[in-house]
């Protein structure tokens, strides 16, 4: 978490521990986290 204009940002990652590809399954995790991290947070903005 850094701050940032106004706030904060936050860098997320998500890896896959095994095998090559994940069907997006990364990014929906990614998604999901920020999506809560808002709500917490209390946040509308992306």
């Amino acid at each position: 978490v850094r701050r940032a204009d106004g706030g904060a940002q936050v860098d997320v990652r998500s890896v896959s521990r095994v095998g090559g590809g994940d069907l997006g399954a990364n990014a929906a995790r990614v998604r999901a986290f920020l999506e809560r991290l808002e709500t917490a947070a209390g946040s509308s903005n992306p």
